[in-house]
């Protein structure tokens, strides 16, 4: 940014300078030194415009030139297409997935009969399951996290106490009693 900035004043200052070549009404010789008035000198009057006028237009196509190059280099990384955000959203997307199949993965196989394991309210590492007993029939839903393959917790579980096992819900999956607060 600070490049593009820097060309910009370089190339006002061209502008600047063919102006005032452009439009002096003297100027000093190289030779002698002398200050000579351009009015009374036709040739050298327009010599000195057309000189001015060539400068000019060299800061002119700098500054356009910083212009395009600025548009191209800095502005188009900035700009985010339709097509990164929605390809962003589906790889996310993507990963919620994977991850939703791979935690029902530990949670099912903590019970008693994993085919029968149903989840709702699931989100990342937190959610409800619900499997059936040894006797067949369905327990009811109970919410789990489940932070790794051995780190699977159930509420009402003995491995935690009840109050334990608030704290964590709270810490992993947020205090919504069901699990499907997004943190």
């Amino acid at each position: 940014m600070f490049f593009a900035f820097l060309i910009a004043m370089v190339g006002v200052f061209v502008v600047v300078v063919g102006f005032g070549v452009a439009f002096s009404r003297q100027y000093t010789t190289q030779t002698t030194g002398q200050v000579v008035d351009v009015s009374s000198n036709a040739t050298v009057g327009k010599s000195l415009r057309k000189a001015g006028l060539s400068i000019v237009f060299v800061g002119a196509a700098i500054l356009v030139g910083d212009w395009v190059w600025y548009q191209f280099s800095y502005m188009s990384q900035d700009r985010v297409t339709t097509r990164q955000v929605a390809q962003a959203k589906n790889q996310i997307d993507m990963n919620e997935i994977k991850l939703q199949r791979l935690v029902r993965s530990y949670v099912s196989a903590m019970m008693k009969d994993p085919g029968s394991s149903e989840f709702r309210n699931q989100y990342g590492v937190c959610g409800e399951v619900n499997a059936k007993n040894s006797f067949g029939a369905y327990t009811g839903y109970r919410r789990f996290v489940a932070k790794s393959e051995r780190m699977v917790f159930l509420e009402g579980n003995s491995a935690l106490s009840a109050a334990d096992f608030g704290t964590l819900w709270a810490e992993a999956c947020g205090t919504s009693p069901t699990g499907a607060e997004r943190r």
